[in-house]
């Protein structure tokens, strides 16, 4: 192998059929109905990754830190080889994982209301546990901050 390779591996959880059937599905906007512990914040962070690794901006938002906090945990788990590697920088106080000079990125952050998503966007916007969200926090703020990518 060249020297200039580096030899690093993402680990994704396997994701259960229900958490499948999201991950995979082509619709443009999802909404997932489950209860507690039913995977739902696991999911899509598996999604989130994959989507990343595919050179996506995706930028997870909930309305409290400890929800952003198992969202994180996941992601920084799949990418701790290639974080350790070089390969992309991660920002733990920000919550983004990035690669330089590119729009690859994941961030996640807190947000309850339509101003607190103003001045980012995504190709792909996850809104976990939006039910807990100001109603506007779509409408104004969400639909605003994605892009849709081919």
């Amino acid at each position: 192998m060249p020297s200039h390779f580096i030899d690093c591996r993402v680990r994704l959880r396997r994701p259960h059929e229900k958490q499948k059937q999201f991950i995979r599905s082509q619709a443009k906007r999802k909404i997932i109905r489950a209860g507690r512990r039913g995977g739902k914040t696991t999911g899509v962070a598996i999604l989130a990754v994959e989507r990343f690794l595919a050179g996506w901006h995706i930028l997870y938002a909930a309305p409290t830190d400890e929800q952003i906090d198992k969202f994180w945990r996941e992601v920084k788990c799949s990418l701790a080889e290639t974080i350790a590697a070089g390969v992309f920088q991660k920002n733990e106080t920000e919550h983004i994982i990035e690669r330089l000079g590119t729009d690859q990125r994941i961030k996640a952050k807190t947000a309850w209301n339509a101003d607190t998503l103003r001045g980012d966007y995504a190709d792909l916007l996850i809104l976990d546990e939006w039910q807990l969200m100001a109603e506007e926090t779509w409408k104004e703020g969400g639909a605003l901050c994605t892009c849709q990518v081919g």
